[in-house]
């Protein structure tokens, strides 16, 4: 931008400053990834634990990266989780749920397409964020949990190896697991369970 032929050329610093801003933002979920790694590894993983309604707190998320990646995929939402509520720290559980929609959109070689979904399972809460992207080869899907493993491949977005190892690390502080498969029409699903809270008794 302090460039003579930068200045003079209007088109110039708006495209200058764009790329700017975009490199700014990478750097900084950069940083925060390595923050986060950074705590877990020293174990001082603490969590503000807060009662919410899951479904309402998975609908905020969507949104919120919806607008921030400008309408970059097309996402469909299915709650059936009622009336039972979750006791998740709300920063870590969206630093979660949007690093799974990120990856949706990432590694996607045409247009992005994620189901959201929500249900309970016995005392859980299973949460799934399934996507059309390029998929996982069987014979990673055990490692992609890890810290830092990547799986190469031609052409495609590659990552730091951190996302999901951080998501893991969340839901297991949440005293939840995390699991993956491909389904049969390729993409990845990746299902999270969580403890649910006890349902509110009723009064006849």
């Amino acid at each position: 931008l302090e460039k003579e032929q930068v200045l003079s050329d209007r088109e110039k610093v708006l495209e200058t400053a764009k790329m700017i801003g975009k490199q700014s933002v990478h750097l900084n979920q950069l940083i925060n990834t390595i923050l986060e790694v950074s705590f877990l590894e020293r174990r001082e993983f603490e969590l503000d634990r807060q009662k919410v309604m899951i479904d309402e707190l998975m609908h905020q998320v969507v949104t919120s990266f919806l607008t921030s990646c400008d309408g970059c995929a097309v996402i469909e939402e299915d709650y059936t989780t009622g009336s039972r509520q979750a006791s998740v720290d709300i920063v870590y559980f969206t630093t979660m749920i949007t690093n799974l929609l990120a990856n949706g959109v990432k590694y996607c070689d045409h247009e992005p397409h994620i189901m959201v979904s929500a249900a309970v399972s016995g005392n859980d809460l299973e949460i799934s964020v399934t996507d059309n992207g390029v998929g996982i080869p069987g014979e990673h899907l055990g490692h992609i949990f890890e810290k830092f493993y990547r799986v190469e491949r031609s052409g495609a977005a590659h990552g730091t190896g951190l996302g999901l190892s951080i998501c893991r690390g969340i839901v297991e502080a949440h005293g939840g697991s995390l699991s993956a498969t491909t389904p049969p029409g390729g993409g990845l699903d990746v299902v999270l369970s969580l403890p649910a809270e006890p349902a509110e008794s009723r009064t006849p």
